[in-house]
């Protein structure tokens, strides 16, 4: 299998489990090449069902793994997120930091206690959707010449 880093030397082992999970992704994507051009939502429940993920699923977990939360949640599930009291959003740097022993960062403060200054929840939790999305500063219109070589929708 093709590895973006080509100068990653698998152990035997690895080679072997690499090339089983190669194996269960030519056969899923053979068996529905849907799986590519989707909506990542949308094919959820076939990944989730599949005998890769399975095989996921079972494997040690050596390393601290991550997700970007604005790639694989919703927004609102965000904002549903933003109810917890161990979440604190700074509106300077535009982040925010959670942490059951309390936020100490400068210019951090509690969501629920920003909440409460606001007319209504609805309201507040708009602004944070605003401030969630991902949207291009006037650094990369589309008049700029990094945009010239994709289609319009970008």
């Amino acid at each position: 299998m093709d590895h973006a880093a080509t100068h990653i030397k698998l152990s035997y082992k690895g080679a072997v489990v690499d090339q089983k999970l190669g194996n269960l992704r030519k056969q899923m994507i053979s068996n529905d090449h849907s799986l590519l051009a989707n909506e990542y939502y949308e094919m959820l429940p076939k990944l989730v069902n599949s005998d890769l993920y399975e095989c996921f699923k079972m494997m040690p977990k050596p390393a601290v793994h991550h997700a970007h939360l604005t790639a694989c949640a919703t927004m609102d599930m965000l904002i549903e997120l933003t109810y917890k009291d161990c979440v604190y959003y700074s509106q300077r740097a535009n982040e925010f930091h959670v942490s059951e022993k309390g936020c100490s960062k400068e210019g951090f403060i509690k969501v629920n206690t920003l909440r409460q200054y606001w007319k209504n929840s609805n309201d507040f939790d708009n602004f944070l959707k605003q401030k969630m999305l991902c949207n291009p500063g006037p650094e990369v219109r589309e008049d700029h010449h990094v945009w010239k070589g994709f289609q319009f929708k970008f």
